[in-house]
């Protein structure tokens, strides 16, 4: 028995990871991952918990992740006034 019964778990499976994957790639304002795992047992309760938590999980972490290294790039973008800034502190501290 595997942990994705039917292609009907795989739609749901895939579903979630989409939305909690943009749930934690949203830098601010989006609703806790909880509360997708959790609408998704209260509208399908024959849905395997144990799928739904480890598809939640693992979106979940790939989502942080994309959302570190966005920011990264946003923050370290050459030409931009953070990196000018900490040139000029650097500069300034000589």
């Amino acid at each position: 028995m595997s942990m994705i019964d039917s292609p009907d778990e795989m739609v749901v499976s895939a579903a979630l990871f989409c939305v909690v994957f943009v749930l934690n790639v949203v830098p601010a304002f989006a609703p806790p991952t909880w509360i997708a795992l959790s609408f998704v047992g209260l509208i399908i309760p024959s849905v395997n918990v144990l799928a739904v938590a480890v598809v939640g999980a693992a979106a979940a972490t790939l989502g942080r992740i994309a959302l570190a290294k966005l920011s990264g790039r946003v923050v370290r973008q050459p030409g931009s006034t953070s990196t000018q800034l900490s040139k000029g502190l650097r500069v300034g501290r000589r």
